[in-house]
């Protein structure tokens, strides 16, 4: 999932109406936007290009062309949400959506037409991009010798469902509740401040609820078939505890190499696995991918998410409005009113929710990843543990004794009992055994490959394979240090937590002093 169109999002829906303007500058404005979605695709052009350009002159070997072109895609992802920003303020593409009388009453419509030029560039651009991006997945199979085999259209299809699906239909599901809720309530609860947290609540809940679903239809996931695979993962699944409601393969015709772990409710929540990471990682590895999934959930990551999520909206929803009078001090009315013509408020909102995300949120996600790593780790050092205990078949080859059960099966009966015990052990308890540090670190190797992934490609929320890899070796020979991480992101966590909650309770006691109290 794309952070550009999840802040797209943010900033389309929270961007208030303006003025519409006069007539003639309804026509200007329409072949401005057609402007701003022409440049953000020829800068796809451009990149793919220049990209194709340079593997052709480059050794085989080489790999600077994919990381220039990596850098390259996280540029155009940064000028295609400036555009967008544009496009809707000065511009003026919100106002003319939202003050146009033809959708009153319809569900749905205003939504997808403030997002029609920012989904329109990126689909022109996805286009563009299919040449490089085909070779960059063929640089990443040559260990497997297989092509991803999606047409240009095809990859359209699965790179809109990927990176924009999800996101689109979750906001478009919110939405649509709460233009139900216009529609059929009256306007005196629309208006009531109580019912208003209760709704806001109610439709939260709802998307929390309806969020697996729509990830499994959008990414169009199906069972994994019955196996020793499925067994394997069950039985580890069994001995932490962790419940599901199933394991999900995420067809992707061999495009991605990953996993994920979706869904608040157990009733709900869904493991997914990509096709081509069931097809090229060995079961060992497997079970640490599906053991990483696991940690998320164990740590309590996806629910620390939503919280922090939540309070950091509603934390910049409150500062943002005290920048903007600040502003207006500092400046004075009539500069103000000028630049809030130029959309100054839009940008003071993305000035600050943009840094925030990438630094805060960047780095509590990638702390989450290197604990749900430990923790995947454990989790095959485990399974290697539990398979040097269980007793081999050929223990069923000794005498019978007089009750027809083999001689000395009481014995076997105690080793599967200590296997079981075993299993129910905590698994945090497990330490991180060197075997099992290395066949997850190799499967973070083999994701990386598949991928066509550098080892030192960073990933905001990730980090890079190479620095992941450090940590858990250093893990690996000093075990202790996994609890030592664990006490420091429980810390941190405690600590982004306390400053949000403190930083909206004193914005809210500004706001009574200066606004309901000292003012009024």
């Amino acid at each position: 999932m794309s952070l550009s169109f999840l802040v797209a999002l943010a900033v389309a829906y929270g961007l208030p109406a303006g003025d519409v303007g006069e007539p003639p500058r309804f026509i200007a404005r329409a072949v401005a936007v057609l402007v701003g979605v022409s440049v953000v695709t020829l800068l796809a052009r451009w990149i793919t290009y220049s990209t194709i350009e340079r593997m052709r002159l480059s050794p085989p070997a080489s790999t600077s062309p994919y990381s220039r072109y990596a850098v390259l895609r996280r540029f155009h992802g940064f000028v295609s949400l400036g555009v967008f920003i544009l496009i809707l303020e000065p511009i003026g593409w919100n106002s003319l959506v939202r003050h146009h009388g033809a959708w009153d009453g319809w569900i749905f419509v205003d939504e997808l037409l403030l997002l029609t030029p920012y989904l329109g560039a990126e689909s022109l651009s996805i286009l563009s991009f299919y040449r490089v991006d085909q070779e960059v997945l063929r640089s990443g199979a040559r260990r497997r010798r297989a092509r991803p085999s999606h047409s240009q259209l095809g990859y359209l299809d699965f790179q809109a469902r990927n990176q924009f699906g999800v996101l689109l239909l979750t906001s478009l599901f919110a939405t649509g509740l709460y233009d139900l809720g216009e529609l059929i309530l009256p306007r005196s609860w629309l208006e009531h401040p109580g019912l208003q947290i209760l709704g806001t609540s109610l439709i939260a809940l709802s998307v929390l609820i309806a969020s697996p679903l729509i990830l499994r239809v959008v990414w169009r996931a199906i069972p994994l078939p019955d196996g020793s695979l499925r067994r394997e993962l069950e039985t580890f699944a069994r001995q932490v505890g962790f419940r599901f409601a199933n394991i999900l393969v995420w067809r992707t015709r061999g495009g991605i190499a990953n996993a994920a772990v979706t869904g608040m409710v157990p009733q709900l929540r869904y493991v997914l696995m990509s096709d081509a990471l069931l097809d090229h990682l060995s079961t060992e590895e497997l079970e640490g991918v599906f053991g990483h999934e696991v940690g998320h959930i164990r740590h309590h990551h996806l629910a620390y998410y939503c919280f922090f999520v939540i309070a950091s909206i509603l934390f910049i929803s409150m500062l943002v409005p005290w920048l903007d009078l600040m502003t207006r001090v500092a400046l004075g009315d009539a500069r103000w009113y000028e630049l809030q013509q130029w959309g100054w408020r839009a940008g003071v909102e993305l000035g600050v929710l943009v840094p925030y995300f990438a630094i805060v949120f960047g780095y509590l996600s990638q702390r989450f990843e290197r604990q749900a790593d430990v923790y995947g780790c454990r989790a095959v050092s485990a399974s290697l543990r539990r398979r040097a205990n269980t007793p081999t078949p050929v223990m069923l080859l000794t005498p019978r004794g007089t009750n027809g059960h083999p001689a000395g099966s009481q014995s076997l009966a105690k080793q599967h009992a200590d296997a079981r015990q075993a299993e129910t052990e905590k698994l945090d308890a497990v330490p991180v055994h060197p075997d099992g540090a290395e066949v997850f670190i190799q499967s973070l190797e083999n994701v990386a490959n598949l991928n066509g992934v550098a080892r030192t490609a960073w990933s905001w929320r990730h980090g890079s394979i190479a620095q992941r890899v450090r940590f858990l070796e250093e893990v690996a020979s000093d075990p202790e240090l996994a609890d030592r991480d664990d006490h420091a992101v429980a810390r941190l966590r405690w600590t982004i937590a306390t400053g949000l909650l403190v930083g909206m309770g004193t914005l809210a006691a500004l706001d009574y002093l200066f606004v309901g109290g000292i003012a009024s």
